[in-house]
């Protein structure tokens, strides 16, 4: 959703957009939750958000379903591909530019796509050293997580099957970069896609 970009880039909460905008919290929550959007919204509630985020009430709805449309869900091994893909068409400063200013950990996270906001802060984590750069203070409350289950990549587990090893599995576990190592992924080489 478009207003988790808004609200992100502006370093509000709900709770305080909603103090500022003066909706009921619960009208907002429903909107950040997908249980309705800005389409079905009233008129009221789409010219406060507009008013308080600066915004033409059209841009609002436009934005927000242009957002719904380009935030899916997609299968693991895709994610990684695209997020190497992007690094590499953008370069790793502007990689790290452009994912602090989207915040997409934050939207990530409040979607609860733990593999998603866990993987793009590794991966800028990992970037910010390469560069000497130092990590964004913003989320390190996010560095304390970790996925339940350890994440390889299918190429890897399909290695491990075939040869019926189970050793090649802990072996990159061990040799993984130790930004994504620290949240229980596994990836060795984020900047060599082909």
């Amino acid at each position: 959703m478009y207003l988790d970009i808004l609200i992100a880039q502006r370093h509000w909460t709900k709770y305080q957009l909603s103090k500022i905008s003066q909706i009921p919290y619960t009208t907002l929550n429903d909107l950040f939750n997908e249980k309705t959007s800005l389409l079905k919204s009233s008129s009221e509630t789409l010219y406060k958000l507009s008013k308080v985020l600066n915004l033409s009430m059209e841009d609002l709805i436009k934005k927000d379903i242009y957002a719904q449309k380009t935030i899916e869900r997609i299968d693991p091994e895709l994610f990684r591909s695209n997020v190497q893909h992007r690094l590499k068409s953008l370069g790793s400063r502007s990689f790290i530019k452009q994912t602090l200013i989207e915040d997409t950990i934050a939207i990530y996270h409040e979607k609860n796509w733990m593999f998603e906001a866990l993987y793009i802060l590794a991966s800028l984590d990992y970037l910010c050293r390469l560069e000497g750069l130092p990590k964004a203070s913003k989320y390190t409350p996010l560095r304390s997580l970790h996925l339940d289950e350890i994440y390889y990549p299918s190429s890897l587990i399909l290695m491990s099957k075939m040869s019926q090893d189970g050793s090649i599995l802990l072996s990159h576990f061990s040799q993984s970069i130790p930004e994504f190592k620290q949240f229980n992924i596994v990836e060795s080489d984020l900047v060599s896609v082909v």
